[in-house]
């Protein structure tokens, strides 16, 4: 079966054309959940009948509230990949839409609370250093750097 005209994109889990060939298969809802930092997602071109027409490798992507998620096209842009990232720390929300010429698709996009199962407290004295004790008075503050999965985040947060 050959499709026909181009007639709308959908943002889709998975670029394989051979995963819904004849339908079309929309994401209804992305969870960025605490141990995730991103997750992938397709603009799949459909004809009118939601058959597969190709990758809308050149939609362009953009998220209503980047301080909940940002969303960069690729690294595989050719299959119309982009990377919704998280923002937040916290719980939060954003629609991300995908748009190529006329036709567009978006979706909702929830992030939820990073938490944390161990923390080892670093200060930045002259290059990342570990402490085993911290002694800070009630008048002054510092800027702890959480440390997970071997890397360190440099969104650090100031102790007061």
């Amino acid at each position: 079966m050959t499709a026909g005209s181009p007639s709308h994109i959908v943002i889709e889990a998975s670029p394989d054309s051979s995963s819904s060939p004849n339908a079309d298969d929309p994401l209804s809802r992305i969870e960025i959940q605490s141990s995730q930092t991103s997750v992938p997602v397709y603009a799949v071109i459909r004809d009118q009948f939601g058959n597969y027409a190709g990758h809308a490798d050149s939609a362009v992507w953009t998220s209503r509230d980047t301080s909940a998620a940002a969303v960069a096209a690729g690294p595989a842009a050719r299959i119309g990949m982009a990377t919704i990232s998280r923002v937040a720390m916290a719980n939060g929300q954003s629609w991300v839409v995908a748009v190529l010429g006329a036709m567009a698709d978006s979706i909702d996009v929830r992030v939820t609370s990073v938490t944390y199962d161990s923390v080892k407290i670093m200060v930045n004295d002259n290059g990342l250093k570990d402490i085993d004790s911290l002694l800070v008075r009630t008048d002054q503050d510092t800027t702890l750097l959480p440390r997970e999965n071997g890397r360190t985040r440099r969104t650090g947060r100031a102790l007061r």
